[in-house]
């Protein structure tokens, strides 16, 4: 649950830095998401004893004061072991959009 707290935290403070305007249109960020999944051999969904935090980078480009555009992407991996079975699996998640 501390990490949980922690990287809310992290992610608020990090909101606050982004600032694209006309003369400084770019911004760089680094990110740690984590993510949940539900299969038939169990269900990580909610379960913050083990958090699975997947590295990322965000780049974001100011277009006007009413658009910006945003590429994403996270490198991360799954486990899971219901003593019976497991698997692990990697992960590359990309995003893009434009607001």
């Amino acid at each position: 649950m501390k990490k949980f707290k922690l990287t809310t935290i992290a992610m608020l403070l990090a909101v606050l830095g982004i600032a694209q305007t006309e003369t400084n249109p770019w911004s760089l960020g680094v990110n740690f998401n984590p993510k949940e999944y539900n299969i038939d051999l169990g269900n990580a969904s909610f379960n913050f004893d083990f958090l699975h935090l997947n590295p990322g980078l965000t780049i974001n480009r100011y277009i006007n004061p009413f658009v910006y555009a945003n590429l994403s992407g996270n490198l991360g991996m799954f486990e899971y072991s219901n003593g019976l079975e497991s698997f692990r699996s990697n992960l590359l998640a990309l995003a893009k959009s434009a607001f």
